[in-house]
């Protein structure tokens, strides 16, 4: 379960109530914050303790919420921090890298923009929340367009950015540069006095964005000395699947999945990969297929009709519900 407070919001107490239901029957529940009451920004992330009460909780993509749209962007970061060590026996949290986002430019019958994480994008600039703002920010080169070409996601701008949104009549997929690398970097590498990192996980949050830069900006950081290299295994391998209670992977031990990936320091980039042994990137080529669906034992009989591969997890196993009841 993922509430879309960005997008979909509901009133806090509604939210709560989602968390407390997803709790009970112990699924997995994440939050882009935002409620009828506040906005995708720090004053949604505010709401989230109370809306946890005494819950468990994904709090996603915490860097969404440090762009400085209510204090500056390091003010944002540091409240961020201590709402975060506040509730660290019952949240779990990450963060992403890359500085683009993705939104939906979506604009109702009367021209303004519908959804507030694309409103804010236009706050950050200046622009009007209207579709002649997002006209403007396309046009301007500030916001981008997807399409798909050679096989590949890409962001456009310019007119070729306008034509795409305007024929899917504003209900199109954009993207914004408004993640500061300043709130990236300390998100990043901010821990504890036990040495234990107070964001858990670096993300991908990739969607369909060409924005896969999770372990090219993590090496960047081992580069420049902020993190270790044992430390960037941890952040993107190790901690995400504890989080998930996926305790054969992120790591290499006897009896662990092989899940393996070849990363050249020079460069930074993954180029091999291996899932469960099988290899599915070559020279920085695709060559897999397919997945693996992670469900719960209740999603047994839906996966088998499905036919699809699949993994059964426990989230009893997870660092979201540790110590739970």
């Amino acid at each position: 379960m993922k509430l879309l407070g960005g997008y979909h919001p509901f009133t806090p107490e509604a939210s709560s109530n989602v968390v407390k239901a997803a709790n009970e029957q112990m699924a997995w529940v994440a939050f882009h914050v935002g409620t009828k009451d506040s906005g995708s920004d720090m004053t949604g992330l505010r709401e989230v303790p109370d809306i946890t009460d005494n819950g468990r909780l994904h709090v996603a993509h915490i860097n969404s919420y440090t762009r400085g749209m209510v204090d500056e962007p390091h003010e944002e970061v540091r409240e961020a921090l201590t709402l975060i060590e506040r509730m660290r026996s019952q949240w779990v949290t990450e963060a992403y890298l890359a500085q683009i986002n993705g939104t939906n430019g979506l604009c109702d019958e009367n021209g303004d923009v519908v959804y507030n994480v694309a409103q804010n994008c236009l706050k950050a600039r200046g622009y009007p929340t209207t579709d002649k703002g997002i006209k403007a920010s396309l046009l301007d080169g500030y916001g981008s367009a997807l399409t798909a070409r050679g096989g590949r996601v890409i962001t456009v701008t310019g007119e070729e950015a306008v034509k795409i949104w305007e024929s899917a009549a504003t209900n199109a997929s954009l993207s914004y540069p408004v993640n500061p690398p300043t709130s990236a970097f300390s998100l990043a590498t901010a821990k504890y006095d036990d040495e234990t990192f107070k964001v858990d996980a670096i993300s991908t949050d990739g969607g369909s964005l060409p924005r896969n830069v999770a372990i090219q900006r993590t090496m960047a950081l081992v580069a420049f000395g902020a993190l270790t290299i044992s430390e960037a295994v941890i952040k993107l391998s190790y901690s995400p699947s504890r989080m998930m209670g996926l305790l054969n992977k992120g790591q290499l031990s006897e009896g662990a999945d092989a899940d393996i990936t070849v990363v050249n320091p020079r460069t930074g980039k993954a180029t091999m990969s291996l899932v469960a042994g099988e290899l599915i990137m070559l020279n920085r080529r695709v060559v897999g297929k397919g997945g693996t669906w992670l469900i719960l034992e209740e999603g047994r009989k839906a996966a088998e009709s499905k036919g699809l591969p699949y993994e059964i997890i426990n989230l009893e196993e997870s660092k979201m519900y540790e110590n739970w009841n």
